[in-house]
């Protein structure tokens, strides 16, 4: 994994931006890397979590802007408590864009958003900015629900990661960095593979073929690869693997409930229509409803 040189975490300043900012200075002291919180004024009467939405067209008046700088600072406040180099960021414009040109500006950044909130957060993928930030972002994003199952530790926030593999360049680029991380903070690490299900109403009418057994077939295969792949990569580390069957982000939740996971990371494809099909019929389910926070990883 590259090093995080750069962390950025957008607010609203909502509940759900307070657990982000929770996450993105741990991680920010982690990796020993800056951090800016970027307030980004979008439509100039789009509401902003304890303001009344009073701009006129021409922007924010000095005087707003002011308070919301000192919002902001507030904010940022217990990043510079923790002796994180913070910057503070204002900024007008269109949500996504400037979260995506601001996470360019350094190149070895992390974007660590809530799952929710107010205004332009609203809906997570549901919505238009984080779906698109999601989708677009060419380094690593961090999705952090308001209330995540389990809290992170005071240094390590990482001690159980489930990564989901499907055999892609990008879940292949994806459990790297879950391996990179389970190094650093002395996580286990869980690979998970889910055999989508068989419609046995599309299954061939032969009188020889056995769904059950070519399920079984599917499953010895599938083990076989990913034991493959995590002996070409563990670099001696041992890694559990589990072989699923059913709706992939259906079991991918299930098991990081079950195993307690505090970390899920997934590959996710490009950025065409067909790969924003792909990403909502996995990544989108996963991210929106996670128990814990899901770092989202495409391949360079």
């Amino acid at each position: 994994m590259t090093p995080i040189q750069h962390v950025l975490c957008p607010t609203d300043f909502s509940t759900f931006s307070e657990a982000s900012l929770r996450y993105a200075v741990l991680l920010a002291k982690w990796f020993g890397a800056d951090l800016t919180c970027l307030l980004v004024l979008a439509d100039p009467f789009a509401p902003i979590q304890g303001y009344a939405p009073g701009r006129t067209s021409s922007g924010t008046d000095t005087a707003a802007q002011e308070k919301l700088r000192e919002r902001l600072e507030s904010f940022a406040a217990p990043a510079a408590a923790a002796g994180v180099v913070v910057r503070t960021v204002l900024a007008e414009g269109k949500v996504p864009e400037t979260i995506l040109r601001e996470a360019r500006r350094v190149q070895a950044s992390l974007v660590v958003l809530g799952t929710h909130g107010h205004g332009g957060f609203e809906n997570l993928v549901l919505g238009s900015v984080t779906e698109k930030v999601l989708r677009m972002a060419s380094c690593p994003v961090l999705t952090v629900p308001r209330e995540p199952d389990r809290k992170p530790a005071a240094a390590v926030p990482f001690r159980k990661i489930l990564c989901a593999i499907d055999f892609s360049s990008c879940s292949e680029v994806a459990f790297e960095v879950a391996l990179d991380l389970a190094a650093a903070s002395g996580a286990a690490v869980t690979a998970v593979y889910v055999i989508r299900e068989l419609p046995v109403a599309e299954a061939p009418e032969l009188v020889h073929f056995n769904v059950p057994e070519y399920r079984g077939l599917l499953e010895k295969e599938a083990r076989n690869q990913l034991k493959a792949l995590v002996t070409r990569r563990d670099r001696g580390r041992a890694v559990e693997i589990r072989i699923l069957a059913g709706k992939p982000w259906r079991r991918i939740l299930h098991l990081s409930h079950e195993i307690e996971a505090d970390l899920v990371v997934l590959g996710v494809r490009g950025r065409s229509a067909a790969d924003l099909l792909l990403f909502g019929s996995t990544a989108h389910h996963v991210v929106r409803t996670a128990p814990c926070p899901v770092l989202t990883v495409r391949a360079v």
